[in-house]
């Protein structure tokens, strides 16, 4: 079940030269459907329960307006801006704290939160990952560096909430420009902010597997002949602790889409007269024709939760065309 709240304005000045929309909201959902763990002795794992409650707030934001408006030229630019975030208010009574992956859910957290081992960088004097020891771990496990306490076994290792998968916000552009019989639009979608679990670059540079690929950064790894880099060492026989699932793999959700940019031309009437057609149009699209990213390859745009699988980046596709009308 859900409630929500909504208010708005929409407005237009100089003669809706510029026009646009503002709205913030807020909206509460209850008796959502949770995998709730069950005990052992149980004869499944997990069963899907009308447990759990949270809300959403945002602000969404939309401007229109005619940056150069003359008889034969204009220049149209459309804009929007998104804000979302959302709060976890109730749980199983029995299940207080569910843990899911990389997530973990409990009141008062943002149900995409990220529940990651805390990676702390590379010791230099054998090329170890290091992660921030949990609380109570025995002193023999521990590891100093530098004056501070780390552990190179991952099940030592201090788990902790590392960010959530939603960003600061996110929107898009589209310019639109109209010359005679020309036009040209793009359209531009980005987001700031936000983490993604980028757990493809984590299997390339695992070492668990002989006779595979590898990420291009492998050959910037510890070594002994470089033993100030930021990435530890290939190490298939301590692949467990090395490359474990954290925050190493953790990376800014940010990134700008070029989603797609049109271009056409319309027959003047002179020349379909002649041609005894009403309307003729020839254009030219392209889709997907590029995406920046914090690494190469990487599509923060894949899921919701900030989390990635092997899938192919969306196809970049170009098509040429004409439109008639007799």
């Amino acid at each position: 079940s859900s409630n929500t709240f909504n208010a708005g304005v929409n407005f237009g000045l100089w003669n809706n030269r510029l026009t646009g929309e503002v709205e913030v909201y807020k909206r509460g959902s209850d008796q959502l459907l949770l995998s709730v763990p069950l005990p052992l002795s149980d004869a499944i794992n997990s069963q899907i329960r009308n447990v759990g409650a949270m809300y959403n707030t945002g602000l969404e934001i939309s401007l229109s307006g005619d940056i150069v408006k003359k008889e034969q030229f204009r220049w149209n630019l459309t804009t929007n801006l998104t804000t979302f975030k959302n709060k976890i208010t109730k749980m199983p009574v029995e299940n207080p704290v569910i843990t899911s992956g990389t997530k973990r859910r409990e009141v008062g957290k943002d149900y995409y939160s990220f529940w990651l081992r805390q990676y702390a960088g590379v010791d230099h004097t054998d090329g170890s990952a290091l992660y921030l020891p949990a609380e109570g771990t025995d002193a023999k496990d521990i590891r100093t560096v530098d004056g501070k306490e780390y552990v190179v076994n991952q099940n030592y290792a201090k788990f902790d909430y590392s960010g959530s998968a939603i960003p600061d916000f996110s929107g898009a552009v589209t310019n639109t420009f109209n010359y005679k019989d020309f036009s040209l639009s793009f359209l531009i979608t980005y987001q700031v902010g936000g983490k993604f679990y980028d757990s493809n670059y984590a299997g390339l540079m695992g070492t668990s597997t002989y006779g595979k690929s590898y990420h291009v950064d492998a050959l910037k790894a510890w070594t002994t002949d470089n033993t100030t880099s930021d990435i530890p060492r290939l190490d298939a026989a301590n692949s467990a602790n090395i490359n474990t699932a954290s925050t190493r793999w953790l990376v800014d959700a940010s990134y700008i889409s070029f989603r797609n940019v049109n271009f056409a031309y319309s027959l003047p009437k002179s020349l379909l007269s002649k041609l005894d057609v009403s309307n003729a149009r020839v254009f030219f699209t392209g889709e997907n024709l590029g995406l920046i990213s914090k690494r190469k390859g990487m599509n923060p745009t894949e899921s919701f939760d900030g989390t990635n699988s092997s899938t192919y980046l969306p196809s970049r596709t170009f098509t040429v065309g004409i439109n008639l009308s007799l």
